[in-house]
């Protein structure tokens, strides 16, 4: 709950800020069943996104996720990222690589 908390923390300072971002996530390992923290954690997430989810949608301009290096993951990322998205208000995009997302970041924000 603390990295939740923490991470909820930093978005809140980047939409203080007022300003556009594009949000770029590093290949994840996937967890498998969710924990009891980890319900707990979401449960926490959608409480913030009540009060915070029209700032997210006004200023972030995207959700950029990097696939692992194997691209094994990109079956369910492709099945996760319209919940994502739906969840948080922006739009969710798949790369192969951190070169890839930094690139797509770029383009988007250079769109706004």
């Amino acid at each position: 709950m603390v990295e939740t908390q923490s991470w909820l923390s930093e978005l809140e300072q980047l939409l203080e800020k007022k300003t556009s971002f594009v949000l770029i996530y590093p290949p994840m390992e996937p967890k498998g069943k969710p924990t009891t923290e980890d319900m707990e954690c979401m449960k926490f997430i959608r409480r913030w996104l009540k009060t915070e989810r029209e700032l997210m949608a006004k200023y972030c301009r995207a959700m950029v996720i990097t696939l692992q290096p194997d691209g094994r993951d990109r079956e369910e990322m492709e099945r996760t990222a319209p919940v994502v998205s739906s969840l948080y208000g922006p739009d969710v995009f798949l790369v192969d690589n951190s070169q890839a997302a930094q690139q797509r970041a770029s383009e988007i924000l250079k769109a706004h």
